[in-house]
């Protein structure tokens, strides 16, 4: 888990409540900016310290008044509403998703959540939905009826987030990873000039105590306890963040005046998180609410973006099956690498199975240079001509920050969000001998080439280039969609026989048991989170049952702050792993369909060009109205 998903659990990275790019959509802009309607006057701002109460929102509506919608047919015209919409409502009342994006006219701009704002954004989205119904699909390219299916679905997941889920109420850490996604990626991108994004930071930071102060204010009285407490913790690595990683990116900027103002900005937004984490203390201590959305509001998102209506607990049943399927092959390598022992003794077989650490940076950079050659070789997919990523130890105060804020921030993996394509190994000059082997156990040969199949060579690199010819998909996009095809191609080359190079120089049967044990581990691991994830919300499972759910089936511990990050706040957390089961039975069902003309190559290039578009519509494009059953 988009991005990128981790290796192992401490390394998961899955977005809350949302998309790839998506991932924090829903916040609003600066009052008065260019999302306010013309005319609109910006409010006061409030001088009252952060954690005075303030009003709540009001009560859900039916929205604006809208008159008859208006028909709109032609691509031209669809193109223009579109494009409308992303700039004029999406990108202006979420500046930080903008940045993300790479468009950098709203870097200067914050998110708002005043009870204004989040009504204007609450009614703009409606209204467009309800303006998408008068396109005429039949006056539409293939490719544009695909991304009118696309943006309906997307424009509802970001309504029900909003409302049904309640996600400015009861997630106070939304708030906290607003502002990480507003602060890092300004620092990252190295193809800026380090002036212009200091600039932009400093109006940013400026805006910090507003938006804190309505944050609280969104909050409900009774956010689930250790949902707060984690949010806490975020603000202190947020702190550090400015205090010591922030300023050293920018030390190199000559412009006194400039430096000046940003450390008075800086300071004053210090003070603010601080302000902001000791109003999240007091509330600590309140009776805790409930973790979960539901079995229904569960089945109702997967509706919205998956386009599948099988009942939770029968999705419970296919991850279920998929988990004990894994155990079984597992098992298997099991019983002959370490004969008399348990699977749940034996799980960390492949660990100690490692490049060391000098050699690790170049076991990564053949790795992938060596995917792409097989991918080429095989004929499984036309890859295009991507350059390599760049390997590198992840910088220092990047790692500071841990893996808290998996929406944005990637200790491992490649790195969507820092200008040329590259790949980080969380490693760092001041790391411990301890945690040194810990890391190195953590990038076994198995997971060592998980990472770089999942995320680069056919995963999610390639998967993003693919994306990026729609616009929609790339913001909109269906995650099991987008997701599901990274876990897939990762199984893809595993099933293809791929072997890293330090493997296909060795006929050692052990040490080649051992890899193909650790990349089954990576399943194991996203299959057990699927099904924690839909156990949690069908049976009710606070955290500790919920984490010992997990534990039983992956055989490995997930701490509270992890099981909160990557199943609590995150019901949609096992995409990839649904998108996979998706995608291999649609290949199954397209292979049967094509008998002797069925093509491996073929049926790889085309998913990938629908990348984005929930699966069950990529079934009708390629199987036709009667397409059976997704799963």
């Amino acid at each position: 888990m988009k991005r990128s998903k981790a290796v192992l659990l401490g390394l998961f990275a899955i977005a809350l409540l949302g998309g790839e790019a998506n991932a924090q959509a829903g916040a609003a802009p600066a009052t008065g900016t260019p999302g306010t309607p013309a005319g609109a006057q910006k409010p006061a701002p409030s001088s009252a310290p952060i954690g005075v109460t303030a009003p709540k929102l009001p009560a859900p509506n039916q929205g604006p008044a809208l008159a008859p919608v208006a028909p709109i047919a032609g691509d031209a015209a669809f193109r223009a509403m579109t494009d409308q919409f992303i700039d004029g409502v999406y990108f202006r009342y979420n500046p930080s998703l903008a940045t993300l994006a790479g468009d950098h006219r709203y870097d200067s701009q914050l998110e708002d959540f005043s009870l204004g704002s989040v009504g204007g954004y609450a009614d703009a989205l409606q209204t467009f939905r309800y303006r998408l119904g008068g396109v005429k699909a039949d006056t539409l390219s293939a490719d544009n009826r695909l991304d009118l299916a696309v943006l309906k679905s997307g424009v509802d997941r970001l309504i029900y987030v909003r409302s049904r889920l309640t996600q400015l109420q009861l997630y106070p850490q939304f708030y906290s990873r607003t502002l990480v996604n507003a602060i890092y990626p300004l620092a990252t991108d190295s193809s800026r000039p380090a002036e212009e994004r200091l600039r932009s930071l400093n109006a940013r930071l400026k805006q910090v105590p507003g938006m804190l102060r309505e944050a609280m204010a969104r909050l409900t009285p009774k956010p689930p306890r250790e949902r707060l407490v984690a949010a806490q913790r975020d603000c202190s690595l947020i702190r550090m963040l400015l205090e010591k990683g922030i300023p050293e990116q920018f030390a190199g900027v000559k412009d006194e005046k400039l430096q000046a103002e940003f450390r008075q900005n800086n300071a004053l937004a210090q003070q603010a998180i601080t302000e902001f984490q000791h109003a999240l203390i007091s509330r600590s201590s309140w009776p805790p609410g409930s973790y979960n959305i539901g079995a229904e509001p569960l089945q109702r998102l997967l509706a919205i973006d998956a386009m599948l209506d099988l009942p939770a607990a029968d999705l419970l049943a296919v991850a279920e099956a998929e988990v004990k399927r894994i155990q079984g092959e597992m098992d298997r390598i099991a019983a002959k690498l370490a004969p008399g022992q348990s699977l749940r003794q034996a799980i960390s077989l492949g660990s100690a199975y490692h490049p060391e650490r000098s050699q690790l940076e170049s076991a990564y950079r053949a790795t992938l240079a060596s995917a792409k050659q097989f991918l080429v070789q095989r004929s499984l997919l036309d890859a295009g001509n991507l350059p390599l990523p760049e390997v590198q130890l992840t910088p220092e105060w990047i790692r500071s920050l841990g893996s808290r804020f998996p929406g944005v921030v990637r200790l491992n993996g490649f790195q969507p969000q820092v200008g040329a394509p590259t790949f980080f190994l969380a490693f760092g000059p001041t790391i411990s001998d301890a945690q040194m082997q810990l890391e190195l156990s953590r990038h076994d040969y198995g997971t060592l080439t998980w990472l770089a199949l999942h995320d680069v060579y056919p995963g999610e690199y390639v998967r993003r280039a693919a994306a990026a010819r729609s616009r929609v998909r790339t913001l909109f996009g269906s995650r099991t969609g987008a997701e599901g095809w990274d876990d897939y191609a990762a199984s893809l080359m595993q099933e293809a026989g791929y072997l890293p190079p330090a493997l296909a120089k060795t006929t050692d049967e052990p040490d080649r048991l051992r890899f193909q044990f650790s990349l089954l581990r990576q399943q194991l691991l996203r299959a057990s989170l699927m099904s924690t994830a839909l156990a949690s919300q069908i049976k009710d499972l606070d955290v500790r049952p919920g984490t010992l759910y997990f534990e039983d089936r992956a055989y490995l511990g997930i701490g509270v702050d992890q099981f909160l990050n990557y199943i609590m706040d995150d019901p949609l957390c096992f995409a990839d792993t649904l998108g996979r089961l998706q995608i291999q039975k649609l290949k199954a069902d397209y292979r049967k369909a094509q008998g002797a003309n069925y093509s491996e190559r073929k049926f790889n290039d085309t998913v990938l060009q629908y990348m984005g578009v929930p699966i069950p519509l990529i079934r009708k494009a390629l199987l036709g109205d009667n397409s059976g059953a997704a799963l």
